[in-house]
């Protein structure tokens, strides 16, 4: 199941793309699936599943109140319940702070740097719905920026700023931001004065600049312009444009851009144009990330912003960089469930609820990074929340846990695969009854070493009988 946003307003309706897929030999026929809400059931959906194949539809919910929610589709139709279904936890936001600094000449409307993303970011608002934005955005000029601009925002977007002013505390706030859990994303553009990026803002790899730049990028005239390379996905704020119908990050052309040089370490590239240069980077920066854009966030280089997609993915990676270094909205189960707190949550007690309605008593922990819980038991899947036992009626925290969707394959692995995963393992393996009669012998009662040592023994039996002829004659 893949949300449509990480965060989402209350009243705001989020969108579900649900895929299930038949590993099975026989099809199936007019199977029940549920949509539930907090352990609610909301409605149920017929569909069919052919053999071997997948059906795709999508489902959408909106809540009323703010806090985690738990949204739940569960399968009927097979004696293994515990693969058909899928948690999830959504959290329902009253707004998140984004600052949007523009910079470069503003000639006039959408021409300026930002005027694109501030539509993006707030569609409802730009067409003056009745509908509320989760992304609430803060419009700054770049000459206005000071260190006190990033005070209460979660996310901050640079379009086309030539530089920042490095004799101020600018760049150290900028930097203490994104460090405890902000996001920064940066656009590139004519005015982007490349050599003050390289050496204020990469600073060889320590800054906050994911990469240096390696010149300009561009079409010439009567050529084909630029793409976004068509891949498969798997960064979470763009999974959802793999099967996202009639939204295609293809569709975008490109003249102009700035080359991406030096991407190494933690840096990587989630998007590459088909001329073999990087469009977008991000690197992790303490509790924080930066994206950094090779192109424009306007239509001067391209023509993304006039594209349907522009909207949703200006959406996905802000809300994606403003809940990242929150808790995933559903893991493996089995995986650790570990819960940032406030410091002024050092002295609570919390109660732990399980998918089962087992109650387990936690005490913060403290270390270098702050405070917080941790729960490793996480075997069962489901929804587990969170409450502290000093305001027990507030809303509980949620975290989703779900089976690996590989686990629901029961193809036969080859069987050197399956020798290796056991060597790796170091377990036993065996193709045959025979084998595996000879591998519990050896399991119960060790080695058989008797022929051998039999053998020897009868060596030096003969050994014996010859040399004593031998000595005999003699």
């Amino acid at each position: 199941m893949e949300p449509s946003a990480f965060v989402v307003a209350r009243g705001q309706t989020i969108a579900l793309r649900v895929r299930v897929h038949n590993h099975g030999a026989r099809p199936f026929q007019d199977v029940a699936l549920h949509l539930e809400a907090d352990g609610t059931r909301l409605r149920t959906t017929r569909i069919s599943v052919p053999s071997g194949g997948e059906t795709v539809l999508s489902l959408s919910h909106a809540f009323d109140t703010a806090g985690d929610h738990a949204l739940t589709v569960r399968l009927e139709g097979d004696a293994f319940p515990e693969d058909n279904v899928w948690p999830l936890v959504i959290p329902v936001r009253e707004q998140v702070n984004c600052l949007l600094v523009g910079g470069g000449d503003r000639r006039g409307a959408l021409q300026g740097a930002s005027d694109f993303l501030q539509i993006a970011l707030t569609p409802h608002e730009a067409a003056a719905a009745t509908l509320k934005d989760v992304i609430h955005v803060s419009l700054l000029d770049d000459k206005r920026l000071t260190e006190r601009s990033f005070a209460g925002q979660e996310v901050v977007i640079l379009a086309d700023v030539t530089r920042l002013n490095s004799r101020s505390r600018m760049m150290t706030e900028m930097e203490d931001f994104v460090w405890r859990g902000g996001g920064l994303i940066v656009f590139a553009g004519p005015a982007v004065d490349t050599r003050w990026y390289e050496q204020e803002f990469f600073r060889g790899g320590k800054g906050l600049f994911p990469c240096q730049f390696a010149g300009a990028g561009h079409v010439d005239e009567g050529q084909a312009p630029a793409r976004i390379l068509s891949q498969r996905f798997t960064h979470p704020a763009l999974s959802y444009f793999n099967d996202a119908r009639g939204l295609r990050l293809q569709d975008a052309a490109f003249q102009h851009w700035l080359r991406f040089d030096k991407i190494e370490g933690e840096a990587h590239a989630l998007l590459t144009l088909d001329r073999g240069d990087a469009l977008m980077v991000e690197k992790p920066f303490g509790r924080g990330r930066v994206i950094a854009v090779s192109s424009t966030a306007n239509a001067d280089w391209n023509n993304l912003p006039l594209q349907p997609v522009f909207v949703p993915l200006m959406q996905r990676l802000v809300t994606y960089l403003a809940t990242q270094s929150a808790a995933p909205q559903s893991s493996l189960s089995g995986g650790a469930l570990r819960v940032n707190l406030p410091p002024d949550h050092a002295g609570d007690d919390f109660t732990l609820t399980d998918p089962l309605n087992q109650l387990h008593d936690i005490t913060p922990r403290k270390d270098k990074d702050g405070v917080f819980v941790d729960y490793a038991d996480t075997s069962q899947p489901g929804v587990y929340e969170l409450r502290s036992k000093r305001t027990p009626k507030a809303e509980p925290r949620r975290f989703a846990f779900h089976l690996d969707p590989t686990e629901s394959d029961l193809t036969p692995l080859p069987a050197g695969k399956a020798r290796d995963i056991a060597t790796h393992a170091n377990a036993g393996y065996a193709e045959s009854f025979d084998e595996y009669a000879q591998l519990d012998r050896t399991r119960r009662h060790g080695s058989e070493v008797w022929q051998p040592l039999l053998l020897a023994l009868l060596g030096l039996m003969f050994a014996e009988v010859f040399l004593q002829q031998r000595i005999s004659r003699a």
